[in-house]
């Protein structure tokens, strides 16, 4: 073997070294981006959400109350106030595209679940009711199925135990 391959060789092989690198950086920026996509769904960024979540408070103690609001109370109170149901639309709207980003990959489900998995489970289970309702009139089941999916696996994986995470960024550390 001359000099010549010598060199084709070690440059062949630094190329692919470098390849291999670019591509896990390339793979570590792409699980970052995640991360940081589903730390943009936080209630920080979302004004209107804060809005909204206020007047459901003062309308049916949706953050204080434990159980399902009755659909009668909800009709009700529609009815006085349509704002309400625009407001509860946009809600249940802004969970399901929670869901949509988490099961398409879009958004990181880890911290998704660390910022919102009371609220989110809390909301579908107060909201049971008036979800049903809404899929009825609607003639369509599938309104808000992601929504509803993601709270009721997270809800599973609260009742199991507590998973190691899995390490952020490139590189381990060592033991």
């Amino acid at each position: 073997m001359n000099i010549s391959n010598v060199i084709q060789l070690a440059s062949a092989i630094i190329i692919g070294f470098g390849v291999i690198v670019a591509l896990k950086q390339l793979k570590d920026q792409h699980e970052w981006y995640r991360r940081e996509k589903a730390l943009s769904y936080s209630n920080l960024y979302y004004p209107e959400l804060q809005k909204t979540k206020i007047l459901l408070e003062e309308n049916f103690d949706i953050i204080s109350r434990n159980d399902p609001i009755p659909i009668k109370e909800i009709k009700d109170k529609i009815e006085k106030n349509k704002e309400l149901k625009i407001q509860l639309n946009y809600l249940l709207a802004y969970y399901e595209n929670v869901g949509i980003a988490c099961f398409n990959k879009i958004a990181d489900e880890d911290v998704l679940f660390d910022l919102m998995v009371g609220t989110l489970i809390s909301f579908r289970n107060k909201l049971r009711n008036y979800i049903d309702f809404r899929r009825e009139e609607a003639r369509n089941s599938r309104l808000w199925e992601n929504f509803e999916k993601l709270s009721i696996k997270w809800e599973n994986k609260m009742k199991g135990p507590i998973t190691k995470r899995r390490p952020t960024g490139a590189f381990k550390k060592r033991k």
